[in-house]
């Protein structure tokens, strides 16, 4: 049987990248499997024969299959915290061709066990899932070893996702662990489909720093390092083209930050005569910057809260350059309006205190004995 993996077994991979040198040290060419150990495999054309080399991430809802695409775009050997890694699962027909496992029954009982090495508290999950793929081009194909596709740029395929925690750390840490697919019964086209085998995963847990591009704040989170800036310098945000924050960064640590301009719809429903804009941003410096934000004429401003309410801000507006100058130090939640709105907190009315009860009544009594009146007409007591 053609052995799907051209990457020496006896190597294992330890990554211990540092976080200032992740994007000089990035090799699209490293693989975050290896050590395969075929235990009992009967492959069934279509059915599970073993794994790829490398993981890819999602962008936009899919997984980017596309070899030439960033580091946390396409094919990698790092995650972000929060994040998951996707790698294909592959298979192979009758006559050796390799390609991606797209039938159900392939992975029908098939399990997926990790023995940890390293990392454990790093991940969330692993499992094997059914997921929409771009970017299956013939680069990509070649990269794999893929010499069939069922669709080639976007299509459905099986992958082992490995699922990430959140964190909030700038640090590296690196997952090893021995992951064993497993699938002892079933059938695919008719024909036995059993399957077992063991590999090394190694990849680094660790969120994006590029020396090249660190002063654009993106939308997910990203290291800035200053390695040595000193002075003001100009933040621009990926996905804002018209604000910037302008900030000295003498003496700054690293710390993460990451700006986006997403749609609010539950702020937004409670003001529908409103045109709304957002900014949310992440990141709070050492020293106060200042933050231009772009604003049509007119428009008011308003701080987003944690609780979802709104308060106004009274930042100076440049009607020249048209944007609100907002000094802070940190990234935060803004909402821009073309009118003014009502962010009065409803009234909320005290509770009343509760009536007393009347106190039960009791009957008259003589010397300890009660006193009754007789029930007219029938000689007995009312």
């Amino acid at each position: 049987m053609k052995k799907l993996l051209t990457l020496s077994l006896a190597v294992l991979m330890a990554l211990s990248l540092g976080v200032t040198a992740l994007a000089a040290n990035y090799d699209p060419d490293a693989t975050i499997v290896s050590n395969i150990t075929e235990v009992n495999q009967q492959a069934a054309p279509g059915g599970i024969f073993s794994i790829a080399e490398y993981g890819f991430h999602e962008y936009e809802g899919m997984v980017n299959m596309d070899p030439a695409a960033a580091p946390y775009e396409g094919r990698s050997n790092t995650v972000a915290p929060g994040k998951t890694l996707y790698i294909p699962l592959l298979t192979e027909d009758g006559s050796d061709n390799v390609g991606l496992v797209t039938k159900s029954d392939a992975v029908k009982s098939a399990t997926a066990r990790a023995s940890y090495i390293l990392g454990k508290d790093q991940v969330s999950s692993i499992s094997i899932v059914y997921k929409k793929y771009s970017g299956l081009t013939g680069a990509a194909l070649t990269a794999l070893g893929i010499d069939t596709a069922p669709a080639t740029g976007t299509g459905y395929a099986y992958f082992l996702a490995v699922a990430t925690r959140a964190s909030t750390s700038t640090a590296t840490k690196d997952i090893a662990a021995d992951v064993t697919i497993k699938k002892t019964s079933g059938k695919v086209d008719d024909v036995d489909a059993k399957v077992e085998f063991t590999f090394r995963l190694n990849l680094a847990c660790a969120y994006y720093y590029d020396e090249g591009s660190k002063y654009i704040i993106t939308s997910d989170y990203k290291i800035f390092d200053p390695d040595g800036d000193e002075g003001e310098q100009t933040f621009n945000f990926s996905k804002d083209d018209n604000s910037y924050f302008e900030v000295d960064v003498t003496g700054q640590s690293k710390i993460l930050v990451k700006a986006n301009v997403r749609f609010n719809p539950t702020v937004a429903a409670k003001y529908p005569q409103a045109n709304l804009d957002f900014f949310s941003g992440s990141g709070t410096f050492n020293k106060i910057g200042t933050l231009y934000l772009h604003a049509e004429p007119g428009s008011y401003l308003y701080n987003l809260n944690a609780d979802g309410t709104l308060t106004r801000n009274k930042a100076h507006y440049d009607e020249y350059a048209e944007k609100f100058e907002i000094r802070t130090r940190t990234l935060g939640s803004y909402v821009i309006s073309d009118i003014e709105l009502d962010v009065t907190p409803p009234a909320t009315e005290a509770p009343q205190p509760e009536a007393p009860s009347p106190a039960p009544s009791v009957p008259p009594t003589t010397g300890g004995v009660v006193t009754t009146k007789p029930n007219p007409g029938t000689g007995a007591a009312a």
